[in-house]
């Protein structure tokens, strides 16, 4: 059986990581200055991290106050609340496919994708996806894999390990058969309601005859 799903407890949870990395980030900057000044070296470390930490400490305190600020693409208001509350409630019918995944835990209900991991928390309805792709950014010390979503009222993004990148993609692709799958170009810069046409050609497609 699923677990109780509390998404603004989630979005909290995510506001006190992003604190709590802000605040690192400060006190390593403010280190890495400190041994700047005297040797000359790593102030090009130091700036970045003490630049963005105030940035991400009030964006993590904006999540652990005013958690429906993640979700204001389900609407406003009442509007808002009752498609929290009704993912909420689908997601801990046993009938909702549930899986924990080593960065996060995903839902698959009748009318939702449920994502979290790490501090991203993707909440869409399953009508409104469109393209589903792979990504990943490689650096010189790390690589970032994530799962990529266009939908109809905007684009999601939601960090992941990189070997679990093809079952991220299959398992949701399977839930949605009507959205585009894989990494295109073309799909990935075209405008949101080109290709909201094409889905919605693909779906009646998909319909009974009749």
């Amino acid at each position: 059986m699923p677990p109780a799903l509390d998404l603004r407890s989630l979005v909290r949870s995510a506001g006190v990581k992003m604190i709590l990395l802000g605040i690192g980030a400060f006190v390593v900057g403010g280190i890495a200055l400190a041994i700047g000044l005297m040797t000359g070296f790593m102030l090009c470390i130091a700036l970045p991290l003490l630049i963005a930490s105030p940035f991400a400490v009030i964006w993590g305190f904006v999540q652990l106050v005013y958690p429906e600020v993640r979700f204001g693409h389900l609407g406003a208001g009442p509007q808002r609340a009752a498609a929290i509350q009704h993912a909420e409630a689908e997601a801990r019918d046993p009938r909702a496919g549930y899986w924990r995944t080593q960065r996060g835990q995903l839902w698959l209900t009748p009318t939702w994708v449920l994502l979290f991991g790490g501090d991203d928390v993707v909440v869409v309805p399953r009508r409104d996806v469109l393209y589903v792709y792979p990504a990943i950014a490689r650096g010189r010390r790390s690589t970032t894999a994530s799962l990529k979503l266009r939908t109809r009222h905007g684009d999601f993004s939601c960090v992941h390990e990189e070997m679990e990148q093809e079952w991220f993609v299959r398992t949701i692709a399977s839930a949605v058969p009507w959205a585009f799958v894989g990494y295109d170009p073309r799909l990935v810069s075209m405008p949101r309601p080109q290709l909201a046409y094409e889905v919605d050609q693909r779906m009646q497609r998909m319909l009974p005859p009749g």
